[in-house]
Order: C-alpha cells, then sequence, then structure tokens
C-alpha cells in the first residue's frame, strides 16, 4: 500500500512536471493505460543500476545516446566509463547529466546517473529526467514527450 502510494505520487509528480517547459500534461486520467505504466516503472528505476557484462555495450550505447540526444548541454566527457556534459549556468533552466560506469569484482557493471538542472523550478524536472535516462539505460525504453529539455 504505501509503496503503491508513494509511486503513484512520483507518477503524478513527474507527469505535472515533465512537461514544464514545452507543454502540458494531461491530468492522469487523460494518459493512456501504457504511459502511466510507463511513468510507473521509470520512477521506479534505481539511479544506480548493475548491468551484467553481455549486455553493458547496449547499456551504455543508450546512456550516450540519450544523454547526446536529450541534453541541452554539449557532452564534455565521454569515455567508457564515464559522460558528462557541461554544467548548466545559474539560472539558465538547462540540463547536463553525469553518468559514471564502473566494473565490479563479480564482473558485472554498475552505472550511475545524475541530472543537473539550475533553474528555480528544475529540481523536479531534473528528477524525472534522471530517472527517465536510468529506465532508458536499463530498458531501451524511452518515450521523448516526458523529457523536459
Amino acid at each position: 500500500m504505501k509503496k503503491s502510494l508513494l509511486a503513484g505520487l512520483l507518477v503524478l509528480i513527474a507527469a505535472s512536471s515533465v512537461f514544464a517547459m514545452g507543454g502540458t500534461v494531461p491530468p492522469r486520467e487523460e494518459l493512456t493505460a501504457e504511459e502511466i505504466l510507463y511513468l510507473d516503472n521509470v520512477m521506479a528505476a534505481p539511479l544506480e543500476m548493475t548491468i551484467p557484462a553481455k549486455d553493458i555495450k547496449n547499456a551504455w550505447d543508450r546512456a550516450q545516446g540519450f544523454v547526446g540526444r536529450y541534453s541541452n548541454m554539449k557532452i564534455q566527457v565521454s569515455t567508457d566509463y564515464a559522460i558528462q556534459t557541461y554544467t548548466p549556468e545559474k539560472f539558465s533552466g538547462d540540463y547536463g547529466y553525469y553518468v559514471n560506469k564502473m566494473k565490479t569484482e563479480a564482473g558485472e557493471y554498475t552505472i550511475s546517473v545524475q541530472c543537473i538542472g539550475t533553474g528555480a523550478f528544475s529540481n523536479k524536472d531534473q528528477l524525472a529526467n534522471q530517472q527517465i535516462l536510468a529506465y532508458y539505460i536499463k530498458t531501451g525504453k524511452v518515450m521523448p514527450k516526458f523529457i523536459t529539455h
């Protein structure tokens, strides 16, 4: 009960905020079942995840593609273990990303995600963006209309 209430609250926060920069989000009742399920899954995605070695190339390629496509900040660093955009200027309303990859002793990889925003209303949007990125890295599924940039 508590977990589903929290998930519902996070979905409402994400749905009410992700279009702040580019449009309007319909009320939850107007979202499709597929969109609701997607947002539920996005908000449950961990920001630090373990990826099996056999899947790491695809996951890392997704991370690089997402940051390059959806960040409005240019990529400053892109290596086999780090993706980092330039840091947005204060109150610019822009979003940047830090994505790190580390090999574990078990031979798997840990990827962690952070979205950086500096606008007056950016916190809820950056939280939603980093959740979307984490879910995309893990699953390859994205609904771009929910990304604020």
